[in-house]
Protein backbone atom coordinates (compact mmCIF):
# COMPACT_ATOMS: atom_id res chain seq x y z
CA UNK A 1 0.00 0.00 0.00
CA UNK A 2 1.44 3.41 -0.58
CA UNK A 3 2.69 5.30 2.18
CA UNK A 4 1.49 8.50 4.12
CA UNK A 5 2.84 11.31 3.54
CA UNK A 6 4.24 13.03 6.78
CA UNK A 7 2.76 16.06 7.45
CA UNK A 8 3.79 18.36 10.28
CA UNK A 9 1.40 20.05 12.93
CA UNK A 10 0.42 23.21 11.41
CA UNK A 11 1.67 25.16 14.53
CA UNK A 12 5.14 23.86 13.21
CA UNK A 13 5.19 24.98 9.82
CA UNK A 14 6.82 28.49 10.41
CA UNK A 15 9.65 26.28 12.05
CA UNK A 16 9.82 24.63 8.45
CA UNK A 17 9.30 27.68 6.58
CA UNK A 18 12.34 29.22 8.11
CA UNK A 19 14.43 26.16 8.22
CA UNK A 20 13.66 26.69 4.01
CA UNK A 21 14.67 30.10 4.58
CA UNK A 22 18.43 29.42 6.16
CA UNK A 23 18.54 26.40 3.39
CA UNK A 24 19.46 23.59 6.75
CA UNK A 25 17.81 22.21 9.64
CA UNK A 26 19.47 21.41 12.63
CA UNK A 27 19.50 17.66 14.16
CA UNK A 28 19.16 17.64 17.97
CA UNK A 29 19.21 14.63 20.36
CA UNK A 30 20.57 11.96 18.45
CA UNK A 31 21.64 9.01 20.79
CA UNK A 32 24.67 8.21 19.00
CA UNK A 33 25.66 10.97 17.67
CA UNK A 34 26.05 14.85 18.85
CA UNK A 35 23.89 17.67 16.81
CA UNK A 36 24.54 18.36 13.21
CA UNK A 37 23.20 19.92 10.40
CA UNK A 38 21.68 18.91 7.19
CA UNK A 39 22.24 21.20 4.41
CA UNK A 40 19.43 21.11 2.03
CA UNK A 41 19.93 20.07 -1.76
CA UNK A 42 20.90 22.44 -4.35
CA UNK A 43 22.39 22.12 -8.18
CA UNK A 44 25.90 22.14 -7.00
CA UNK A 45 25.80 19.06 -4.58
CA UNK A 46 23.12 17.38 -7.07
CA UNK A 47 25.34 17.23 -9.75
CA UNK A 48 28.08 15.32 -7.34
CA UNK A 49 25.22 12.93 -6.39
CA UNK A 50 24.36 12.44 -9.75
CA UNK A 51 28.15 11.85 -10.68
CA UNK A 52 28.66 9.50 -7.82
CA UNK A 53 25.19 7.85 -9.40
CA UNK A 54 26.94 6.60 -12.23
CA UNK A 55 29.93 5.61 -10.69
CA UNK A 56 28.38 3.29 -8.33
CA UNK A 57 26.30 2.23 -11.58
CA UNK A 58 28.91 1.06 -13.52
CA UNK A 59 30.92 -0.42 -10.88
CA UNK A 60 27.75 -2.78 -10.27
CA UNK A 61 27.55 -3.43 -13.77
CA UNK A 62 31.71 -3.95 -13.99
CA UNK A 63 31.41 -6.57 -11.23
CA UNK A 64 28.60 -8.76 -12.71
CA UNK A 65 25.13 -7.36 -11.37
CA UNK A 66 22.65 -7.50 -13.48
CA UNK A 67 21.01 -4.15 -14.83
CA UNK A 68 17.12 -3.87 -14.82
CA UNK A 69 16.39 -4.40 -17.93
CA UNK A 70 18.96 -8.00 -18.10
CA UNK A 71 16.91 -8.76 -15.13
CA UNK A 72 13.13 -8.34 -16.72
CA UNK A 73 14.21 -10.37 -20.44
CA UNK A 74 15.38 -12.91 -17.78
CA UNK A 75 12.38 -12.97 -15.74
CA UNK A 76 10.35 -13.35 -18.69
CA UNK A 77 12.40 -15.95 -20.59
CA UNK A 78 11.75 -18.01 -17.20
CA UNK A 79 7.79 -16.60 -17.23
CA UNK A 80 8.48 -15.39 -13.37
CA UNK A 81 7.84 -11.79 -14.55
CA UNK A 82 6.26 -11.47 -17.84
CA UNK A 83 5.91 -8.99 -20.35
CA UNK A 84 2.21 -8.94 -20.23
CA UNK A 85 2.48 -8.64 -16.52
CA UNK A 86 4.72 -5.95 -17.22
CA UNK A 87 1.96 -4.45 -19.54
CA UNK A 88 -0.53 -5.03 -16.70
CA UNK A 89 1.12 -2.45 -14.44
CA UNK A 90 1.83 0.12 -16.81
CA UNK A 91 -1.80 -0.62 -17.50
CA UNK A 92 -2.80 0.32 -13.84
CA UNK A 93 -0.59 3.28 -14.13
CA UNK A 94 -2.66 4.24 -17.11
CA UNK A 95 -5.66 3.92 -14.97
CA UNK A 96 -4.41 5.65 -12.19
CA UNK A 97 -3.63 9.00 -13.91
CA UNK A 98 -6.93 8.55 -16.22
CA UNK A 99 -8.95 8.32 -12.94
CA UNK A 100 -6.96 11.84 -11.52
CA UNK A 101 -7.60 13.35 -14.68
CA UNK A 102 -11.58 12.50 -14.58
CA UNK A 103 -11.11 13.84 -11.32
CA UNK A 104 -10.17 17.06 -12.21
CA UNK A 105 -12.58 17.55 -14.61
CA UNK A 106 -15.90 17.40 -12.73
CA UNK A 107 -17.64 19.72 -10.26
CA UNK A 108 -19.62 18.44 -7.85
CA UNK A 109 -18.00 16.82 -4.53
CA UNK A 110 -20.28 13.94 -4.84
CA UNK A 111 -18.54 12.76 -8.06
CA UNK A 112 -14.85 14.22 -6.67
CA UNK A 113 -15.63 12.10 -3.72
CA UNK A 114 -16.12 8.87 -5.77
CA UNK A 115 -12.92 9.29 -8.38
CA UNK A 116 -11.16 10.16 -4.79
CA UNK A 117 -12.46 7.09 -3.25
CA UNK A 118 -11.86 4.79 -7.18
CA UNK A 119 -7.95 6.87 -6.91
CA UNK A 120 -7.20 5.24 -3.58
CA UNK A 121 -8.49 1.64 -4.44
CA UNK A 122 -6.13 1.30 -7.70
CA UNK A 123 -3.54 3.33 -6.29
CA UNK A 124 -3.24 0.65 -3.30
CA UNK A 125 -3.30 -1.99 -6.56
CA UNK A 126 -0.84 -0.61 -8.11
CA UNK A 127 1.60 0.02 -5.12
CA UNK A 128 1.53 -3.84 -4.72
CA UNK A 129 2.08 -4.49 -8.24
CA UNK A 130 5.45 -2.32 -7.93
CA UNK A 131 6.17 -4.25 -5.02
CA UNK A 132 5.69 -7.72 -6.12
CA UNK A 133 8.14 -6.52 -9.36
CA UNK A 134 10.62 -5.16 -7.05
CA UNK A 135 10.54 -8.56 -4.79
CA UNK A 136 11.53 -10.26 -8.35
CA UNK A 137 13.88 -7.95 -9.71
CA UNK A 138 16.00 -8.18 -6.51
CA UNK A 139 19.23 -6.60 -6.37
CA UNK A 140 20.33 -5.01 -9.92
CA UNK A 141 22.86 -2.62 -10.66
CA UNK A 142 20.13 0.42 -10.39
CA UNK A 143 19.58 -0.90 -6.64
CA UNK A 144 23.31 -1.29 -5.51
CA UNK A 145 23.73 2.48 -6.83
CA UNK A 146 20.71 3.88 -5.41
CA UNK A 147 21.94 2.10 -1.90
CA UNK A 148 25.18 3.94 -2.27
CA UNK A 149 23.98 7.00 -3.10
CA UNK A 150 21.47 6.87 -0.45
CA UNK A 151 24.28 6.41 1.89
CA UNK A 152 26.42 9.19 -0.20
CA UNK A 153 23.78 11.91 0.10
CA UNK A 154 23.82 11.88 4.01
CA UNK A 155 27.33 11.69 3.99
CA UNK A 156 27.22 15.01 1.31
CA UNK A 157 24.45 16.83 3.33
CA UNK A 158 25.11 16.70 7.10
CA UNK A 159 27.92 19.25 8.75
CA UNK A 160 28.94 19.92 12.20
CA UNK A 161 28.30 23.65 12.43
CA UNK A 162 25.54 26.12 11.24
CA UNK A 163 27.51 27.92 8.60
CA UNK A 164 27.98 24.41 6.56
CA UNK A 165 31.65 24.77 6.48
CA UNK A 166 33.07 21.21 8.15
CA UNK A 167 31.66 17.95 7.05
CA UNK A 168 30.01 15.83 10.26
CA UNK A 169 32.41 12.83 9.22
CA UNK A 170 35.67 13.06 6.82
CA UNK A 171 35.17 10.56 3.95
CA UNK A 172 37.77 7.78 5.66
CA UNK A 173 35.43 7.69 8.66
CA UNK A 174 32.06 7.41 6.69
CA UNK A 175 33.86 4.01 5.21
CA UNK A 176 34.28 2.63 8.30
CA UNK A 177 31.31 3.98 10.55
CA UNK A 178 29.65 1.20 12.57
CA UNK A 179 26.95 -0.40 11.24
CA UNK A 180 24.23 0.15 14.18
CA UNK A 181 25.72 4.13 14.84
CA UNK A 182 25.00 4.64 11.10
CA UNK A 183 21.49 2.83 11.24
CA UNK A 184 20.93 5.22 14.34
CA UNK A 185 22.08 7.99 11.66
CA UNK A 186 19.69 7.36 9.29
CA UNK A 187 17.10 7.45 11.81
CA UNK A 188 17.97 10.85 12.99
CA UNK A 189 18.35 12.06 9.48
CA UNK A 190 15.03 10.51 8.38
CA UNK A 191 13.66 12.15 11.43
CA UNK A 192 15.34 15.82 10.46
CA UNK A 193 14.23 15.56 6.52
CA UNK A 194 10.78 13.97 6.46
CA UNK A 195 8.87 16.93 7.14
CA UNK A 196 9.92 18.36 3.89
CA UNK A 197 7.85 17.11 1.15
CA UNK A 198 5.46 18.28 -1.23
CA UNK A 199 1.88 18.60 0.60
CA UNK A 200 3.79 20.58 3.52
CA UNK A 201 5.63 23.02 1.21
CA UNK A 202 2.04 23.87 -0.65
CA UNK A 203 0.88 24.10 2.96
CA UNK A 204 3.56 27.16 4.27
CA UNK A 205 2.65 28.30 0.37
CA UNK A 206 -0.65 29.14 1.47
CA UNK A 207 0.07 30.26 5.14
CA UNK A 208 -0.48 33.80 6.00
CA UNK A 209 3.31 34.27 7.21
CA UNK A 210 5.11 33.51 3.87
CA UNK A 211 1.89 35.27 1.84
CA UNK A 212 2.72 38.42 4.18
CA UNK A 213 6.22 38.76 2.90
CA UNK A 214 5.36 37.19 -0.60
CA UNK A 215 3.14 39.42 -2.04
CA UNK A 216 5.72 42.04 -1.91
CA UNK A 217 8.33 40.89 -4.15
CA UNK A 218 6.63 41.01 -7.39
CA UNK A 219 7.13 37.49 -7.88
CA UNK A 220 10.72 38.18 -7.93
CA UNK A 221 12.69 35.06 -6.39
CA UNK A 222 16.07 37.09 -6.15
CA UNK A 223 13.49 39.85 -4.30
CA UNK A 224 12.55 37.24 -2.23
CA UNK A 225 15.52 35.27 -1.46
CA UNK A 226 18.27 37.77 -1.81
CA UNK A 227 20.05 35.43 -4.01
CA UNK A 228 20.64 34.02 -7.51
CA UNK A 229 18.10 31.46 -8.54
CA UNK A 230 20.85 28.74 -9.26
CA UNK A 231 22.12 29.29 -5.76
CA UNK A 232 18.85 28.71 -4.38
CA UNK A 233 17.83 25.42 -3.05
CA UNK A 234 15.26 23.05 -4.35
CA UNK A 235 13.12 23.41 -1.30
CA UNK A 236 13.42 26.87 -2.04
CA UNK A 237 12.88 26.66 -5.34
CA UNK A 238 10.21 24.79 -5.35
CA UNK A 239 8.19 26.29 -2.50
CA UNK A 240 8.36 29.50 -4.86
CA UNK A 241 7.20 27.36 -7.31
CA UNK A 242 3.87 26.19 -5.83
CA UNK A 243 3.53 30.41 -4.19
CA UNK A 244 2.77 31.71 -7.75
CA UNK A 245 1.11 28.65 -8.91
CA UNK A 246 -1.62 29.04 -6.34
CA UNK A 247 -1.47 32.89 -6.70
CA UNK A 248 -2.52 32.55 -10.00
CA UNK A 249 -5.37 30.30 -9.71
CA UNK A 250 -6.92 32.00 -6.72
CA UNK A 251 -6.58 35.01 -8.31
CA UNK A 252 -8.91 33.76 -11.20
CA UNK A 253 -11.58 32.43 -8.52
CA UNK A 254 -14.98 34.04 -8.34
CA UNK A 255 -15.41 32.33 -5.23
CA UNK A 256 -13.06 32.30 -1.87
CA UNK A 257 -12.68 28.30 -0.80
CA UNK A 258 -13.36 27.74 2.63
CA UNK A 259 -10.66 28.99 4.74
CA UNK A 260 -9.95 25.31 6.11
CA UNK A 261 -8.84 24.50 2.66
CA UNK A 262 -5.71 26.84 2.89
CA UNK A 263 -4.30 23.87 4.66
CA UNK A 264 -5.21 20.90 2.62
CA UNK A 265 -3.76 21.57 -0.63
CA UNK A 266 -5.25 19.03 -2.25
CA UNK A 267 -8.89 19.97 -1.02
CA UNK A 268 -8.43 23.42 -2.41
CA UNK A 269 -6.94 21.99 -5.76
CA UNK A 270 -10.60 20.38 -6.01
CA UNK A 271 -11.94 23.80 -5.17
CA UNK A 272 -10.22 25.60 -8.00
CA UNK A 273 -10.74 22.69 -10.15
CA UNK A 274 -14.63 22.27 -9.80
CA UNK A 275 -15.03 25.66 -9.99
CA UNK A 276 -13.62 26.15 -13.45
CA UNK A 277 -15.50 23.25 -14.40
CA UNK A 278 -19.08 24.54 -13.08
CA UNK A 279 -18.02 27.66 -14.96
CA UNK A 280 -17.57 26.02 -17.69
CA UNK A 281 -20.29 23.75 -17.85
CA UNK A 282 -22.73 27.50 -16.67
CA UNK A 283 -21.04 28.72 -20.09
CA UNK A 284 -22.17 26.13 -22.28
CA UNK A 285 -25.12 25.79 -20.81
CA UNK A 286 -26.33 29.18 -21.19
CA UNK A 287 -25.14 29.08 -24.91
CA UNK A 288 -28.08 26.12 -25.22
CA UNK A 289 -30.46 28.17 -23.36
CA UNK A 290 -30.75 31.92 -23.10
CA UNK A 291 -33.86 32.28 -22.46
CA UNK A 292 -33.59 31.40 -18.76
CA UNK A 293 -32.20 33.17 -16.40
CA UNK A 294 -31.20 31.37 -13.04
CA UNK A 295 -30.12 28.01 -13.05
CA UNK A 296 -29.74 24.71 -10.49
CA UNK A 297 -27.60 21.57 -10.83
CA UNK A 298 -29.28 18.13 -9.79
CA UNK A 299 -27.50 16.72 -7.87
CA UNK A 300 -25.66 19.97 -6.20
CA UNK A 301 -25.53 20.90 -2.89
CA UNK A 302 -25.17 24.45 -1.07
CA UNK A 303 -21.47 24.28 -1.07
CA UNK A 304 -21.59 22.87 -4.66
CA UNK A 305 -23.90 25.75 -5.57
CA UNK A 306 -21.68 28.15 -3.95
CA UNK A 307 -19.08 27.02 -6.25
CA UNK A 308 -20.12 27.70 -8.94
CA UNK A 309 -21.78 31.41 -7.95
CA UNK A 310 -25.82 29.82 -7.84
CA UNK A 311 -27.77 29.86 -5.54
CA UNK A 312 -30.53 27.06 -4.42
CA UNK A 313 -34.52 27.61 -5.58
CA UNK A 314 -33.55 28.65 -9.13
CA UNK A 315 -35.44 27.37 -12.04
CA UNK A 316 -33.75 25.70 -14.33
CA UNK A 317 -32.31 22.34 -14.09
CA UNK A 318 -29.02 21.18 -15.56
CA UNK A 319 -28.87 17.07 -15.29
CA UNK A 320 -25.29 15.56 -14.22
CA UNK A 321 -24.44 12.33 -14.10
CA UNK A 322 -24.31 10.00 -10.73
CA UNK A 323 -21.10 8.32 -10.44
CA UNK A 324 -22.29 5.96 -7.78
CA UNK A 325 -25.54 4.82 -10.04
CA UNK A 326 -23.48 3.99 -12.94
CA UNK A 327 -21.06 2.21 -11.19
CA UNK A 328 -23.96 0.17 -9.77
CA UNK A 329 -24.54 -0.99 -13.01
CA UNK A 330 -21.17 -2.24 -13.94
CA UNK A 331 -21.19 -4.18 -10.46
CA UNK A 332 -19.57 -1.46 -8.61
CA UNK A 333 -16.79 -0.38 -10.60
CA UNK A 334 -16.00 2.08 -13.58
CA UNK A 335 -13.16 1.15 -16.21
CA UNK A 336 -11.33 4.18 -18.28
CA UNK A 337 -14.10 3.21 -21.60
CA UNK A 338 -17.10 3.75 -19.02
CA UNK A 339 -15.00 7.20 -18.02
CA UNK A 340 -14.67 7.82 -21.98
CA UNK A 341 -18.20 7.43 -22.97
CA UNK A 342 -19.78 9.66 -19.88
CA UNK A 343 -16.77 12.36 -21.03
CA UNK A 344 -18.32 12.12 -24.71
CA UNK A 345 -21.87 12.38 -23.74
CA UNK A 346 -21.21 15.24 -22.00
CA UNK A 347 -22.73 14.46 -18.81
CA UNK A 348 -19.84 15.56 -16.43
Amino acid sequence: MKKKIPLIEKEKLKSLYLDILKGYGACYGSKEFDTFYVKHLDMSSSSDIDTTYQKCYEKAKGEGLPTEKDQLEYLNEEKIWTKEEEMGLQNQESLVEGLKASKSKVYLQSQIDYFAKEIEKEQGKLEDIKAEKSEYLGFTAESYANKKINEFYIYTTIYKDADLKERFFSREEFEYINFEKFAGLVNAYNETTKYFNSVNLKRVSLSTFFLNYFYLCDDNPMTFYGKAVVELSYHQVELFGYARHFKSLLSDMKTSPPSEYYDDPDKLMEFVDAGKNAEKMLEKAEKNDKAHGAMSVVGATKEDLRRMGLTPGSSEELSGTNLQQEAAKKQGSLDMEDMIKIHEKGHL
